[in-house]
């Protein structure tokens, strides 16, 4: 076979951007670790940042909102993006700071702990900082595989847990699967539960009018998680459900679904609404409410599938519905922790039929899962209260280096 010129020079840049990349990185490990080993550390320093440092959400935030409020402590938000510069600064003044900026290499390394998300890319120069400097706050409990244990090999998985200095989850149980998903040792996981939850003790009363929805009606969430087999091609809860039934349900026990899509998936998310055109069915993307656990008190009865949200959601002991119509597909792609039966307490749902049947059921008060329910929340929860923020910000005053 004969290969063109063009294509082997493509192959050649190629190669020499790659050979570009990992000297860069290399470089700027030494060159990070070197400053990180040198400069002096303020105790009461703390960064943090979310999601590539694109977002002002999750963990992080309430986290550094927390501590913002608390006297003793000099924190600070790392971000890429203007918007969020421009919001934090607005009722933070001087509390965010871009991510690149000389400053924000400053703060980082006199910090006493580096608190993020999603990984190392949440906080701008320290995605190349080496040594168990950070705090993995988490975006969710590990029901599908994580780290160490995910179905395909991960590559970077072995890089980011050496820099775990500690990871907050919400009980001994989970606890368990973190060590298992990043080979941590006990000392370096606190179970003190995740800032995020002390929203749902507090119903700020703007989120429905936000979307449009009179206080009057019954909310019910469709969250589910995002595949990286690919978006969903439709954003109805089940394969083949009867979308005007769906509709004369709803108006039927005067309630409305909201439809939480992944951001990678907001074009399906928008056609199935437009498609359905009631406002019975409509969108609560993250540009309308940022964060999900600022909804979720408001939240009669959640749909989800393989996504974490139904833990958190957990707190709140009301119905679930499990939509697992992919279940094996989904389990030999990517797998789970833990069984997926012995802690799921809702109705497992895989037709159209199923899902109107247990909504029906549910809206009319029925709840067949309580004291399941019970039993998991028990499991993956230690503390039931609004006191996770406090407690990480104990711990992180608390705490040295691993």
């Amino acid at each position: 076979m004969t290969v063109v010129p063009q294509y082997l020079r493509g192959v050649r840049k190629r190669r020499r951007l790659w050979v570009i990349r990992a000297v860069v990185r290399q470089i700027s490990l030494y060159a990070l670790g070197m400053l990180d080993w040198i400069t002096p550390v303020k105790s009461h320093r703390v960064v943090l940042g979310s999601d590539k440092g694109l977002k002002y959400s999750g963990n992080p935030k309430h986290l550094f909102e927390y501590l913002v409020e608390h006297d003793g402590w000099d924190v600070y938000w790392l971000t890429e993006s203007p918007e969020i510069l421009r919001e934090v600064n607005g009722r933070f003044p001087g509390r965010a700071l871009h991510a690149w900026s000389a400053r924000a290499l400053l703060m980082g390394l006199t910090s006493r702990w580096l608190c993020f998300s999603h990984s190392r890319n949440d906080l701008g120069f320290f995605t190349y900082l080496p040594g168990p400097r950070f705090v993995y706050l988490n975006h969710g409990t590990p029901l599908k595989t994580m780290g160490f244990e995910k179905a395909y090999h991960d590559p970077a998985v072995a890089n980011a847990a050496k820099t775990f200095g500690a990871l907050t989850c919400c009980s001994d149980f989970e606890a368990t699967l973190w060590a298992r998903a990043y080979r941590l040792p006990p000392e370096r996981i606190w179970i003190t539960g995740v800032p995020r939850n002390d929203q749902l003790f507090a119903r700020n009363p703007g989120v429905l009018a936000r979307l449009g929805i009179p206080e009057d009606r019954r909310v019910i969430l469709f969250a589910p998680t995002y595949r990286e087999t690919g978006a969903l091609a439709d954003y109805l809860p089940v394969p083949g459900l009867d979308g005007q039934a769906l509709i004369s349900l709803l108006e039927r026990h005067n309630a409305v679904m909201l439809v939480r899509p992944h951001y990678y998936e907001w074009p399906a998310a928008t056609a199935t609404v437009a498609r359905l055109g009631s406002d019975r069915f409509v969108t609560a993307d993250e540009h309308q409410v940022s964060d999900v656990n600022e909804l979720l008190p408001f939240v009669d009865l959640l749909i989800t599938d393989y996504s974490s949200i139904y833990f958190d959601y957990l707190l709140l002991d009301r119905p679930i519905i499990f939509s697992c119509h992919d279940r094996e597909s989904y389990e030999r792609e990517r797998g789970f922790m833990v069984d997926y039966d012995a802690n799921t307490p809702g109705d497992k749902v895989t037709t159209g039929g199923e899902l109107l049947a247990s909504l029906d059921q549910a809206l009319n008060g029925g709840d067949p899962h309580r004291v399941f329910r019970h039993k998991v929340r028990n499991r993956f929860h230690r503390h039931l209260d609004n006191g996770s923020a406090e407690r990480v910000s104990a711990r992180i005053a608390s705490s040295e280096f691993a």
